[in-house]
């Protein structure tokens, strides 16, 4: 019974092993369109960064004019090994809350240090100051990821 969980394990493997190399370029054809700027890492180690012309599933190739030319290259699936591309801006929700958490906390300690000067008001003083913090580290979530987009990297397979 044992020799047979382990062979359907390593046959579930080899099946997840092979989607990864198949779905590479389906999930770069989901994520980038036409006009994005690709930096693509090739299998001989080279280097092109480029303008996405298309996509075409069919012949396995992708379309790219290079940087500051108007020359267009065809590049074959099996010769790419990297593709390196600026994501999309959009609020994520991970900086939201590590910005809403994050400013609480701040402003909660600075209101803490502050209280002990404040007599009759001392008890409002951490929570106001904490609010403010959360207040700023949420507006912070929001907007930092819309004005400084991150880059994505996929590894192809072969």
């Amino acid at each position: 019974m044992k020799t047979l969980s382990l062979i359907i394990a390593i046959a579930l493997l080899a099946g997840t092993a092979n989607a990864q190399k198949q779905n590479c370029f389906p999930t770069i054809a989901h994520r980038v369109t036409s006009g994005d700027k690709l930096n693509l890492v090739l299998t001989d180690s080279s280097h092109v960064s480029g303008v996405v012309g298309m996509f075409n599933q069919e012949l396995q190739t992708l379309t790219l004019t290079r940087l500051n030319s108007s020359e267009s290259n065809d590049y074959n699936y099996s010769d790419i090994a990297e593709i390196r591309y600026q994501s999309a801006r959009k609020v994520k929700l991970k900086w939201v809350i590590l910005g809403l958490v994050g400013g609480a906390t701040i402003g909660g300690v600075i209101g803490e240090t502050k209280s002990n000067n404040q007599g009759a008001f001392s008890d409002l003083v951490t929570p106001i100051y904490a609010v403010m913090g959360g207040t700023l580290g949420l507006f912070s979530g929001i907007t930092l990821p819309l004005i400084f987009p991150g880059h994505e990297t996929i590894k192809c397979h072969h």
